[in-house]
């Protein structure tokens, strides 16, 4: 059966496309509902989907590309816009040249971290601190109101805490800067270096830093 239908589809598929005949379209569907589901989809292989798909269906009228007025019919009205938007066309710029974000801190190119250049270049931040601080000391004795009292004071203590912070970690590893230096001159000298437990190390800081004059700006 499956061999008559194609060849009727193929001798009359210019009527069946361009006519629509559905005198021949019931005939031809009588005979296909008989036909098993593998018939069926070897037939439309056979046939090709297009003609299969008319003969079976009709033809359709295809859909107009009808453009939506989206024109207000009263000014008083919002007005509708469409929410389709045309994808933009991707355009090579061939002398526009891309913008390379870098981290320097994890870039080889910057090179590697050198406090001590570091300090020597920044000092300046450090005399500028200062002064602030000093400034906020002023406008402490000269304030009245206690919500500004308040913020002062606590920009204050920040800061000297940063300050006192700061000297305890300089004083840390001046401390581990001397000792790293005795060990290498116990060495030199055919004597075996002494190693002193982390506890001990911190409480000479912590002693050296107490004894130590106290930074105080008046």
């Amino acid at each position: 059966m499956s061999n008559l239908i194609k060849n009727d589809l193929n001798v009359d598929h210019v009527d069946v496309l361009k006519n629509d005949n559905d005198e021949e379209r019931l005939k031809i569907r009588a005979e296909i509902s008989n036909m098993s589901f593998e018939d069926l989809h070897k037939l439309k292989e056979e046939i090709g989907s297009k003609l299969y798909n008319k003969a079976l269906l009709g033809t359709k009228a295809k859909m107009k590309n009808v453009q939506t007025n989206f024109k207000r019919e009263n000014k008083n009205r919002p007005r509708e816009m469409t929410a389709k938007k045309q994808v933009p066309i991707l355009r090579d710029l061939p002398n526009v040249k891309m913008i390379e974000h870098r981290d320097p801190r994890f870039d080889e190119r910057a090179g590697e971290f050198n406090e001590k250049a570091f300090k020597n270049g920044y000092s300046f931040i450090e005399e500028i601190r200062l002064k602030e601080l000093q400034q906020l000391k002023e406008n402490l004795r000269n304030t009245q109101d206690p919500e500004e009292v308040h913020n002062i004071k606590f920009l204050i203590t920040r800061m000297e805490n940063q300050f006192r912070e700061k000297k305890k970690v300089e004083q840390k590893k001046e401390k581990k800067l001397m000792e790293k230096m005795d060990r290498l001159k116990q060495v030199k000298e055919g004597k075996t270096p002494i190693f002193r437990k982390k506890c001990i190390v911190l409480g000479l800081v912590l002693y050296i830093y107490d004894h130590s004059p106290k930074f105080y700006i008046l």
